[in-house]
């Protein structure tokens, strides 16, 4: 079983529908209607039987409780298996969300029941009754996951380990930059000014201007510049400084040709 007592925790596409083919003779269009008048009742027994086999799930606009998901578990276990039955409770417990039922997990297991549904919810009065030595760290990862959820950066200060609580505030502070919405996020308007000057240099093309910024604003800049591309030419806005290529236009010298596939096959990208 895992330890999550060190552990941090931080943050479909539809299938694309089916072109509609046109059938133009009746026979055609009477045979396709059985066809799909069969796969749909062939598909509907196959979910009732998958539903009645796969008894871990519930039916739909149901949801099991604990004890009842872990009845089902139990079943895999052979008979005095104690592991077994202490690990299936566990899940149960742990997949449904109710803490109380950890109460039926005993050892370790018991705190990382508590610690996982802590952090899942959000709650670290959940962790009360965690033992002393994973307490601390089942309240902090909780009031990590609280504070992501709620996009609140103030809730970073209930966390107690420094290292966990620098790395929430810098967390929620970046989102908060981020979106330009440090009062929404209850964070200092530093990370917003910050963020204000880094895209002030970025626009400008010239990496030596985030030498001017705060230590922290100099170092999200330098990797900005070594990630961003903003005209989508497949060249990082450092490497279009270094190349003195336009970091806004794909096509600097205007052949047809974008930037990055110039450089890749060995092209001047500044010679038409």
């Amino acid at each position: 079983m895992a330890d999550f007592n060190d552990q941090e925790f931080f943050d479909v596409e539809p299938a694309p529908k089916a072109s509609a083919v046109a059938w133009r003779q009746p026979k055609l269009l009477a045979i396709a209607s059985a066809a799909i008048v069969g796969v749909v009742v062939l598909a509907a027994v196959g979910w009732f039987a998958w539903n009645m086999m796969n008894t871990s799930v519930a039916p739909q606009g149901t949801q099991r409780t604990a004890e009842e998901l872990a009845a089902q578990m139990l079943q895999e276990c052979e008979e005095g298996d104690a592991a077994c039955a202490n690990q299936a409770n566990a899940n149960a417990a742990r997949e449904v969300g109710d803490a109380e039922a950890c109460a039926d997990v005993s050892g370790t297991m018991y705190d990382e029941c508590l610690s996982v549904i802590a952090f899942d919810t959000g709650n670290p009065e959940l962790c009360d009754d965690v033992s002393d030595d994973g307490q601390v760290a089942c309240k902090d990862n909780a009031w990590i996951k609280a504070s992501v959820d709620k996009k609140d950066y103030s809730l970073c200060a209930n966390i107690e380990d420094a290292d966990r609580r620098g790395s929430c505030e810098e967390n929620i502070g970046a989102q908060a930059a981020i979106a330009n919405d440090c009062a929404g996020y209850n964070a200092p308007v530093a990370y917003c000014e910050d963020q204000q000057e880094i895209e002030e240099v970025l626009v400008a093309g010239d990496p030596a201007g985030c030498l001017e910024l705060s230590v922290e604003g100099r170092v999200n800049c330098q990797e900005l510049f070594t990630v961003r591309d903003d005209d989508q030419d497949g060249l990082t806005k450092d490497r279009e400084f270094t190349l003195g290529t336009s970091d806004q236009m794909a096509d600097s010298d205007n052949d047809g040709y974008n930037d990055g596939e110039e450089v890749a096959n060995g092209y001047n990208p500044l010679a038409p």
